[in-house]
């Protein structure tokens, strides 16, 4: 036993118990902010949603795939109340590939596998599966918390960092966070990306994207960070050999591997469509110039405001109003960001920008900018004003209870 112990001391690098606290005190101080800020979130959410079910009444359940326990759930009051309004839209679809695998629908390539092979381990556990789902990305949620929190403090300050999730959380859909998608999962993957290639571990960061990639299909562009970080390191190399550069650059193929074996899995194994095709023909997005979504999103708001056809296109609007402040908050700050924190940013925001749906407006716009994680940071750098401040917390918060409304009445935040 004595010998066991030494070993695992040993492993850890201390000798006894006092050496262990000093090993864990440093990262239980940096992660407990980002953990308090997780429970700040838990809590607003909650409020808001409790807030919406008061007064909304909450849709029955549409979708092509099936609902697993969704009669089980809603024979309780908890379980109708609190559970049965988050198994929406996608949610459903991750569950029955966490169930039933691919096999099963042509349109489920869609989603890449690795949030459904996250719920199905912890549906072994946890029962209902929408409640594994849910606590799936409750601990995704967590770790990105902790891990963008501490990410901030390293490359910024630590005020920087707490206001950076504080802007995470009265983001409008921040509640995605807590949902049965998986934005939490690609998140923590994409600060991991950055954090690893920034200190010159491109294999780590290639892992990393490798597995953004798997949960969702933007993480290829995370190939960009890693690229730019392999090539300054290279410039500030004095050696400069070229099989330097190469062992840096291999690791930003990575997430291209994964998702080509993806994609010839869907294609050659399961018989299917590509999985760019899936989403053209199953689900009607497409790929136009920056500006056709948004404007489409803009004027329809106008017209339908006009003709008073129902409250739902205020969708429209607050697309366009998130989509110029996330623009004027990265160009103002663009000298605050490093270039592949720049770069990453405005590639993720004109990929959801130019996705359009088969009427011409954009797709889940407003969830997707989530993704454009570092614009969190420039805000708690830029935004300092209380005027500032408060109009962008009202324009947040009013979009938050909308959305969050719409959303378990049933509607798709489109």
């Amino acid at each position: 036993m004595e010998k066991i112990r030494a070993r695992i001391n040993h492993i850890l690098g201390v000798r006894n118990l006092k050496g262990i606290t000093k090993w864990l005190n440093p990262l239980l101080s940096a992660a407990l902010p980002g953990a308090k800020s997780y429970l700040a979130f838990l809590v607003f959410i909650t409020f808001l949603a409790v807030i919406t079910s008061i007064f909304l009444q909450n849709q029955p359940l549409i979708s092509e795939a099936p609902f697993f326990e969704a009669d089980s759930i809603s024979q309780t009051k908890i379980g109708r109340f609190f559970l049965l309004p988050w198994y929406r839209w996608d949610t459903v679809h991750y569950i029955a590939i966490a169930r039933l695998g691919y096999g099963e629908y042509p349109y489920s390539s869609a989603w890449p596998p690795l949030y459904p092979f996250v719920i199905k381990v912890f549906s072994v556990f946890i029962k209902p599966t929408l409640l594994a789902a849910l606590a799936g990305t409750g601990i995704a949620t967590l770790l990105f918390f902790v891990l963008f929190y501490i990410y901030v403090r390293k490359t910024r300050v630590e005020d920087t960092a707490k206001r950076t999730l504080f802007w995470v959380i009265a983001f409008p859909t921040s509640f995605f966070l807590f949902a049965g998608y998986s934005e939490s999962l690609f998140l923590v993957f994409a600060v991991a990306v950055l954090f690893a290639a920034r200190s010159g571990r491109y294999l780590l960061a290639g892992l990393f994207a490798a597995f953004a990639t798997m949960t969702r299909h933007q993480g290829v562009l995370l190939a960009i960070p890693i690229a730019i970080y392999a090539f300054q390191d290279y410039a500030h190399n004095p050696e400069k050999k070229i099989s330097g550069l190469i062992m840096r650059l291999l690791p930003a193929a990575y997430p291209f591997v994964v998702f080509s074996l993806f994609a010839i899995y869907v294609k050659f194994g399961l018989r299917s469509y590509w999985p760019w095709e899936t989403l053209e023909m199953f689900w009607g997005i497409r790929n136009a110039w920056p500006w056709v979504g948004i404007w489409n999103d803009l004027t329809g708001a106008i017209h339908f405001f006009l003709q008073g056809e129902g409250i739902i296109q205020f969708n429209w609007i607050f697309n366009p109003l998130i989509c110029f402040i996330i623009m004027a908050v990265l160009v103002a700050g663009r000298r605050q960001l490093d270039l592949a924190e720049n770069a990453y940013s405005w590639a993720i925001f004109f990929l959801f920008l130019s996705g359009i749906n088969n009427i011409g407006h954009t797709v889940s716009f407003t969830r997707y900018m989530l993704s454009v994680f570092p614009v969190f940071i420039l805000m708690a750098m830029r935004v300092k004003s209380r005027l500032a401040r408060n109009i962008f917390l009202i324009i947040f918060l009013a979009s938050a209870i909308f959305y969050i409304a719409i959303f378990r009445m049933g509607f798709f935040i489109g």
